[in-house]
């Protein structure tokens, strides 16, 4: 029995052995082995989306003057108007510029207020604006759109020194 485990145990010995001599690969006397290296690649970089979007508005404050004598004629009993009158601009902008790293669009709205005489539209309101992504490295061919507002018309005793609302504008970053 003694005889048996130990054929047994030496068989075991043997076999394990056996195995390690696999794994590991013998090599005789000027023999050689090869084995290939490998390099890979696993890109887990994200890229988060940034918005960067810089509005500048131009002063949106129109000052409507008029200046010049009101002549008084005795013999009629009227007035001769000698005044020039007139505003001070008749446009002003807004500038829309994208530093983000993704396309972004813009739209533009304007509401004016009727009861004024005053006559003022925006430009770019009819439509969406697309902006590109701004360039790796380039500040300056920035994307950007301008929408200018004009004003006319002769405001009624409403408008005031203080100044009132004649309109809106709506910058809507979608």
């Amino acid at each position: 029995m003694k005889r048996i485990i130990a054929t047994i145990f030496t068989m075991a010995i043997g076999f394990n052995m056996g195995f390690t001599a696999l794994a590991a690969g013998t090599v005789g006397q000027n023999g050689r082995q090869d084995i290939d290296v490998k390099a890979k690649y696993s890109d887990t970089v994200t890229t988060p989306d940034v918005y960067s979007i810089d509005i500048e508005w131009d002063n949106m404050t129109f000052t409507y003057s008029e200046a010049g004598t009101m002549d008084w004629d005795p013999a009629t009993h009227t007035y001769t108007e000698n005044v020039t009158s007139g505003w001070d601009k008749d446009s002003a902008d807004v500038t829309v510029a994208n530093h983000s790293n993704v396309p972004v669009d813009i739209s533009f709205g304007y509401v004016p207020e009727d009861n004024y005489g005053v006559t003022s539209a925006l430009t770019h309101t009819e439509s969406t604006v697309n902006l590109n992504a701004a360039i790796e490295g380039n500040l300056t061919d920035i994307p950007s759109v301008t929408a200018t507002l004009t004003v006319s018309g002769t405001p009624n005793k409403n408008v005031t020194e203080e100044g009132v609302v004649v309109g809106k504008i709506t910058v809507k970053i979608i």
